[in-house]
């Protein structure tokens, strides 16, 4: 069947007067018709599908365009629609109106120069032209363009009605009842902040009947206690909150949560002073090692034990009062860095970014702790913001050589463990005032920067640069206001301000230890927060929760 009832995408823009009108009238279609598990209502849509020749056409808008993984341009100079197929997504929008659309419809053939995938389209010879209806260009479903060119997958049959699915990553939005901030899915159940009349909870809802939820845990009523955030351990997941009035009158809680038994157990470790001043503790763990960070005020030395074997460690004394989960640049304190950015467990090896309060102009440095000799040493005397540890190599003849990537006056160095060597492997150039703060990969490394003020991100990515190779391209940069973090082997960019120059809103980069893919996850939808539990992405757009499996 080399006929093919089309799909639907957009470009919302008004197109220039068209003067050539269809050879035939158009109509609704009298089939269902769905997109990437999506059933497509025609009869209330501003923008209906419709049937031209017998062949669906569907419409370009801007939102149309992204859930099928397109995007497109128009250049008023040359009067010319480009037409692209890449790696964007979005979450569906019906386009719904009040007034039901008549049977029928006289579109005109579009006059104006058409680019496909870098292909010329010679439209007014075309058997089944691209249309205008309603100010906006309507593409035909044929095989030439939706197989071949686009790399769809279609059926058809009288029950089922025209089936697409296209190539990009598909969003499927969830309703979590009471959901009043960010949630995580471990792949079946979901962990949300919620509200419960009046009072901020924590929900678990089995993902099979998520419109029953189960309150899992009540926070305390002050002012810093209103969400949580959720990090997936091995052992289990964890919520983490701070209870308190303000930052020095504070203390950061850490649960182990279990959403199959219902249950909360005793926060980890259980050496909390509720009432102390800045009290807060960071914790790290894998299957061998678990690290605790104990800070008994906002201005303390931190207190660093480790277990491993089942066996209590301390760190030895190193000079100073040495304070983790700060970071200090250019002699000025900055906010509280999470765990993952601030300390990381790698081998026999526990690393970790502090700065010494007894000297006054002590920019952060990384440390190391050898768990094999109970042995401290600074290895690298500044680095701003978070760092990244890795097995890279410097040659073919030197496999699993230990690499940290970390930041400094703008710039990113690469420092290799074997040999003590520190590499330069970007210029930051005049941007002095952007500092590290995510980095996920392998070979391939993506790297977040963000300007000490929010104001300025770029995410970069380093093409296999562990064997020395610095090849660099900026994929995503911003000048309003987003938001980076990392884990899971992922690096998410989420842009919470508006901009028209933005086309991605959302990104989602890294990758996979498990199944070796590579995660490129990009979309235009505005997110207010998201987040990553192992390979699945829940992000908010418009009051909703969307889900996406990133496998």
């Amino acid at each position: 069947m080399k006929k093919m009832f089309a799909v639907l995408m957009i470009i919302l823009m008004v197109l220039p007067t068209t003067y050539v009108v269809a050879s035939e009238i158009a109509v609704l279609p009298a089939f269902d018709v769905s997109f990437n598990g999506q059933l497509v209502e025609s009869n209330y849509r501003q923008f209906p599908l419709i049937v031209y020749k017998d062949i669906t056409y569907v419409p370009m808008t801007y939102f149309d365009c992204r859930y099928l993984g397109l995007t497109t341009n128009w250049d008023n100079d040359t009067r010319t629609l480009s037409i692209n197929k890449e790696n964007i997504t979005c979450t569906y929008r019906d386009y719904k109106q009040d007034s039901v659309n008549k049977k029928s419809f006289t579109p005109v053939v579009c006059d104006f120069n058409i680019i496909v995938n870098n292909k010329k389209i010679d439209n007014l010879t075309e058997e089944y032209p691209l249309l205008t209806f309603r100010d906006v260009t309507y593409f035909p479903l044929t095989w030439r363009f939706a197989v071949e060119e686009f790399g769809w997958e279609y059926s058809f049959d009288s029950e089922n009605g025209l089936v697409i699915n296209s190539s990009n990553y598909h969003t499927e939005s969830i309703e979590l009842p009471h959901i009043s901030g960010s949630a995580v899915f471990d792949g079946e159940y979901y962990y949300y902040n919620g509200k419960m009349d009046d009072e901020n909870v924590v929900y678990t809802a089995f993902h099979e009947t998520t419109d029953k939820p189960y309150v899992l845990h009540h926070l305390p009523d002050t002012n810093l206690s209103w969400s949580v955030g959720f990090k997936k351990s091995y052992d289990g997941m964890y919520i983490t909150y701070t209870a308190g009035s303000s930052p020095v009158m504070s203390t950061q809680k850490f649960y182990k949560v279990d959403a199959r038994s219902n249950t909360v157990e005793a926060q980890k470790p259980a050496s909390y002073m509720y009432s102390a001043h800045g009290y807060s503790e960071i914790g790290v763990r894998n299957e061998e090692i678990s690290v605790f960070c104990e800070n008994p005020y906002f201005d303390s030395a931190t207190k660093i034990t480790y277990i491993k074997n089942g066996e209590t460690h301390e760190m030895p004394v190193l000079p100073g009062r040495v304070r983790v989960g700060c970071r200090r640049i250019n002699g000025k304190l900055y906010d509280r860095v999470s765990d993952t950015a601030c300390i990381k467990i790698f081998g026999d090896k526990i690393y970790f970014m502090a700065f010494d309060y007894e000297t006054e102009k002590c920019q952060s440095g990384i440390y190391v702790i050898d768990t094999n000799t109970n042995s401290v040493e600074k290895i690298i005397e500044e680095a701003d913001g978070a760092f990244y540890v890795y097995d890279g190599w410097i040659s073919a003849m030197s496999p699993n050589t230990t690499m940290i990537i970390y930041g400094k006056n703008g710039c990113l160095y690469r420092y290799t463990e074997a040999n003590s060597k520190t590499d330069k492997i970007y210029n930051g150039g005049e941007n002095t005032d952007m500092v590290l703060c995510g980095v996920a990969g392998r070979y391939n490394i993506y790297v977040g920067l963000q300007s000490l003020d929010g104001a300025k991100t770029s995410v970069m990515l380093f093409d296999a640069y562990a064997d020395g190779r610095n090849a660099t391209s900026e994929i995503f940069a911003t000048t309003t206001g987003t938001r980076i973090s990392s884990g899971n082997g992922k690096l998410i960019a989420s842009v919470y301000g508006e901009s028209p120059d933005d086309n991605v809103r959302l990104l989602v980069v890294g990758y996979d230890e498990e199944s070796g893919k590579t995660i490129d996850f990009r979309t235009s939808d505005v997110s207010t927060w998201a987040s990553v539990c192992g390979n699945y992405l829940l992000y908010s757009v418009d009051g909703k929760t969307v889900k996406v499996n990133l496998e």
